[in-house]
C-alpha cells in the first residue's frame, strides 16, 4: 500500500494514510483499524480487491506526541476519518472497522450515512459497560492498561516483558501489540485507552439507515460476540456473522473464514 500524507480538518496534524489500487479505480473502501495497529495488517485484505482503492490510516497520538491531553481524543479520531474522506472526495464508499475501529465506525456512520454503501464491523471492541458484554482476557486488560494511564514508570516494567516474548508465539497479534514494546508509545496507548471506554458509541444506532453487516467469532477472547450480537439486534438494517471463526486476529489472516465472510458480503453488495 502506497503512504501519502493527510492534513487533519482539526488542527492540520498530517496523518499517515495509506491507499492501494489504481487511481482510476472508482469503489473505494475505507478500512478504521484499532488503536495502535500496524496499517501493513490490511495488505492481504486490500488484495482482495483488484477494482477498488482500500484507504486506511494510522491512528494519531500513540506513535507520535501530536496530543498532549487525550480529553478530547475520540472526537479528535473522528475529525481525522472526517479529514480524509473529505480528502478523497468520497461520495461513496464502503466502511470497514476491526475491533475498536468497528465502535469508530458506528460515529462516522452519524455523519456519513449518505455517502456509506454498506458498513461491515468486524470482531467487534464496543465499550459496553455490562459484563456480560466482555471476556475474561479483556478485562485482565483493562486492569492493565488502567494501571499503565497512571504510571510511566509501570509502562517502562510492562514494556520490558513484551519485549522478552517469543515473537513467534502468535503471528498475528504482533500487528497489535506495537505500543506495549515501549514504554512511553504504551502510556499514550493507555491514556488513549480510557477516553475510549468514556465514550459512547452506541446511543444512535437505532437510527442508523445503513446496511451493517456484524462479524463476531465465539472462540474471541477479546471481543465478546455478544457484544455484535446486541448491537446487530438494536441496529435497524443488520445482521449477523456468527460462527467457531477462531481467535480475535483472524481478520488480519488471507486465508481465514474471517476475512472471508467480510470479503464476501463486500463483493455482493457492490456487484464487483
Amino acid at each position: 500500500m502506497e503512504l501519502c500524507k493527510v492534513s487533519s480538518d482539526f488542527d492540520a496534524h498530517e496523518l499517515n494514510c495509506y491507499i492501494s489500487g489504481p487511481a482510476d479505480n472508482q469503489h473505494y473502501i475505507l478500512v478504521i483499524l484499532p488503536f495502535g495497529a500496524d496499517c501493513s495488517i490490511t495488505t492481504h485484505f486490500a488484495a482482495k480487491f483488484p477494482l477498488s482503492r482500500v484507504i486506511t490510516w494510522e491512528c494519531r497520538g500513540i506513535f507520535d506526541t501530536s496530543l498532549s491531553t487525550f480529553t478530547n481524543a475520540m472526537r479528535i479520531h473522528v475529525e481525522d476519518g472526517v479529514s480524509i474522506i473529505r480528502s478523497f472526495q468520497l461520495d461513496r464508499f464502503t466502511l470497514v472497522g476491526y475491533c475498536s475501529g468497528a465502535a469508530l465506525s458506528l460515529l462516522l456512520l452519524r455523519i456519513f450515512q449518505s455517502k456509506v454503501s454498506s458498513a461491515h464491523l468486524v470482531s467487534g471492541e464496543f465499550s459496553l459497560k455490562e459484563d456480560k458484554y466482555t471476556t475474561l482476557k479483556a478485562a485482565e486488560v483493562d486492569s492493565l492498561l488502567k494501571l499503565c494511564a497512571r504510571d510511566i514508570s509501570f509502562c517502562d516494567a510492562v514494556s520490558k516483558s513484551f519485549r522478552e516474548m517469543d515473537p513467534t508465539e502468535d503471528e498475528y497479534s504482533t500487528f497489535f501489540n506495537t505500543p506495549y514494546f515501549k514504554g512511553e508509545t504504551l502510556y499514550r496507548y493507555a491514556n488513549n485507552y480510557l477516553a475510549f471506554i468514556a465514550q459512547n458509541f452506541i446511543s444512535d444506532v437505532d437510527k442508523n439507515d445503513v446496511k451493517t453487516f456484524f462479524y463476531a467469532s465465539v472462540d474471541d477472547t477479546i471481543a465478546s460476540a455478544s457484544g455484535s450480537e446486541f448491537l446487530s439486534q438494536n441496529t435497524p438494517k443488520s445482521s449477523i456473522r456468527l460462527g467457531n471463526f477462531g481467535d480475535h486476529y483472524q481478520f488480519c489472516s488471507h486465508n481465514s473464514k474471517m476475512q472471508s465472510l467480510v470479503i464476501e458480503d463486500i463483493n455482493k453488495e457492490t456487484g464487483l
